[in-house]
């Protein structure tokens, strides 16, 4: 339907400040999980986007209910949902239900591309038009100059600040576009917050020509019943939250063989990414795939667009059998190509280091925020536990007791010197800086399949069961011959794999694309936090620790907290449709922290340019392994890179 309908559908919503204020009230509790709380308030110098006072945000969304400056329930809870987003952090999410019916686009996606990969790039509107623009092709092609009467650079970065998390400024403009590596077609096309107040637009041509676009809004929900406003909100706006499931269903971890490290000899059957060559082997929804058939002779590329998959054996072995396949071919160079990759598993991220460098201990510092209601979790939930093992906590009490376990038992993780924390209280610290406290820094256990992956008995390569060996100790690629790709997506798993790979590897980084003009770019511009945490898994959290407490213990917390912990429970039902709060509502938890670094600077905040940047050209639309080999000419070769990059 016409934005500007849907947008006039979703202000016919009567306002519900007493929710309001509950919903604030309960997510000003859960945002002391935060990590970067202090940090995004006052961001150290590098941090690109603006400074954002979180817990101060809520209180001026509270006064403005207060003095009823809002008259209908969607400008507030976009208003909420702004504010959460303007920390620029993909791990910090609440989503407002009234704010996910809709998505608002142009529908036809945008490609953002270079003649030659080195001059600036021009925006070309639809595919057609996109692989038309190479200079061989290009006549009769026209790049789109403005959007009403704004030039299109302008209107296209403002657009990726309003509605992308990226912390990096290229990566968001990225996102705008079509994302070849995820078959996505981009912000532009489809996204939750209306562009230009939901009108229609003109998009002119250097050509002259003026096409007039209306922007459309998209729904999947189920509107039988809404008449108005008053029914839209009891159809969309007060349903019950999930109860988190801790360990959510997927496949067995242990049904799949693990593969030794041998070669591979057959190219696997299964149909590879779209616009790729034809792997050798691949993961399941090819999750991760290696090449080796390639133009140059001595390289293998590994494709991981992503480290979210429930088949984690299956994208151990296609990393193995590539390694050993590349050792046995004589291949010499590797990239690993990481574009579109936003994240995913945080062990799948280690065990690929751990199968390049089997010999290195990857170190993966990190740290909470320190707070009372953490404090007081933690020392009652590490006390429960005390002298119990992962097994036995498993069998008292499922996989529920197994996750409460690894998350918040000081026994658990280890210390910067790689033992075990004596107590809760050395755990906990706390530390001071940049004006809030932090806990020490505590490092995975990469031996304790509990802490990597709860109670589904997952080993992380050369470390833990039967994998401790499994890569024979052998490092198939020497640091100066390997690559990362990069298009800013990186983050979360992705941003700890990359920073193993970088600090403490020393490997070198391309990043393509990014905005309109020379100089660096950021290969990793989404979030680098540690670990995320559904809002509704943190309340499960509170719920078991206090189950835990002594009886006065119990009645002091609830004096406490009871009055906001009860309000998280409305706050989490306005979290996403019908039960999606895991989803639509999540903090992050931990900061990375790079090693030795005293004054404990989340790498979220430390800016960091890849060793070279190139853009995009037509023919890397059809043909990903065009990427490649551009990347390989611009780091091995003899080509250049872009100027001031």
């Amino acid at each position: 339907i016409p934005a500007n309908i849907a947008l006039s559908c979703l202000r016919s919503v009567p306002l519900d400040a007493e929710g309001g204020t509950r919903q604030l009230l309960g997510l000003k509790t859960v945002l002391q999980f935060q990590s970067t709380l202090e940090f995004t308030k006052d961001p150290p110098s590098g941090w690109v986007r603006p400074a954002t006072d979180l817990i101060g945000g809520l209180d001026t969304l509270q006064h403005r209910l207060n003095a009823s400056v809002y008259t209908n329930e969607y400008d507030f809870q976009f208003d909420l949902y702004r504010l959460v987003n303007s920390a620029y952090d993909f791990h910090l999410v609440y989503t407002p239900d009234i704010v996910n019916v809709f998505s608002f686009g142009f529908g036809t996606a945008l490609y953002s591309l270079s003649q030659d990969g080195l001059s600036l790039p021009e925006v070309y509107y639809g595919r057609k038009d996109a692989l038309a623009s190479s200079a061989a092709n290009s006549s009769g092609v026209s790049p789109l100059v403005k959007i009403d009467d704004r030039d299109v650079q302008t209107a296209l970065n403002e657009f990726a600040i309003n509605n992308t998390q990226f912390q990096d400024l290229d990566a968001g403009y990225n996102a705008v576009f079509y994302v070849v590596p995820l078959g996505s077609p981009g912000y532009w096309a489809g996204a939750l917050a209306p562009f230009n107040a939901g009108a229609s637009i003109q998009l002119t041509f250097a050509n002259g020509t003026v096409i007039p676009t209306p922007q459309m809004a998209a729904t999947s929900k189920n509107f039988t019943g809404v008449v108005d406003g008053k029914s839209f909100f009891q159809k969309f706006c007060t349903g019950a939250s999930a109860t988190h499931a801790i360990t959510k269903k997927r496949q067995a971890l242990a049904s799949p063989n693990e593969s030794p490290f041998a070669p591979v000899w057959t190219s696997t059957k299964q149909k590879g990414p779209a616009h790729y060559p034809k792997p050798l082997v691949t993961a399941p929804s090819n999750a991760i795939s290696g090449f080796v058939n390639l133009e140059q002779p001595e390289l293998a590329v590994l494709a991981v667009p992503t480290f979210e998959t429930e088949h984690w054996v299956e994208f151990q072995n296609t990393i193995r059998e590539l390694l050993a396949t590349a050792k046995d071919l004589g291949k010499t160079r590797l990239i690993i190509d990481l574009r579109g990759n936003t994240g995913g598993r945080v062990p799948l991220g280690l065990d690929f280091f751990s199968q390049l460098f089997p010999k290195m201990y990857a170190y993966n510092g990190n740290n909470f925020r320190a707070h009372d209601l953490f404090n007081r979790m933690g020392k009652i939930i590490t006390e429960h536990f005390a002298g119990i093992d992962a097994a036995e906590a498993q069998r008292s009490g499922a996989s529920r007791n197994a996750s409460i376990y690894t998350n918040l038992n000081a026994a658990v993780g280890l210390n910067q010197a790689g033992k075990n924390f004596a107590s809760w209280e050395d755990f906990y610290g706390p530390n001071q800086a940049h004006g809030g406290s932090f806990t020490n820094i505590e490092r995975w256990n990469l031996s304790d399949s509990a802490q990597m992956t709860g109670p589904f008995n997952w080993n992380v390569s050369n470390h833990g069961g039967d994998l401790v060996n499994i890569n024979k100790g052998i490092t198939v690629f020497d640091p100066k011959n390997i690559l990362l790709i990069h298009d800013g997506f990186c983050g979360s798993t992705c941003a700890d794999f990359a920073e193993l790979m970088k600090a403490q590897a020393g490997v070198r980084s391309i990043a393509f694309g990014g905005r309109k003009q020379t100089g660096p770019m950021q290969g990793v511009g989404n979030v680098k936090g540690a670990s995320v945490w559904p809002m509704n898994f943190i309340g499960t959290l509170i719920t078991e620790a206090f189950s835990f407490a002594t009886p006065d213990v119990a009645n002091q917390l609830d004096a406490t907290y009871g009055r906001s912990l009860a309000a998280l429970e409305h706050t989490l039902s306005r979290a996403g449709i019908k039960g999606t709060s895991d989803v639509q509502a999540k903090v992050n938890t931990r900061n990375n922290i790079r090693r030795n670094d005293t004054s404990l600077t989340p790498l979220h905040f430390v800016y960091e340019a890849a060793d070279c940047r190139l853009f995009y050209t037509a023919a890397s639309l059809s043909d990903q392994s065009v990427v490649w080999s551009a990347a390989y000419d611009a780091m091995w070769g003899s080509a250049a890179c872009v100027d001031g990059s």
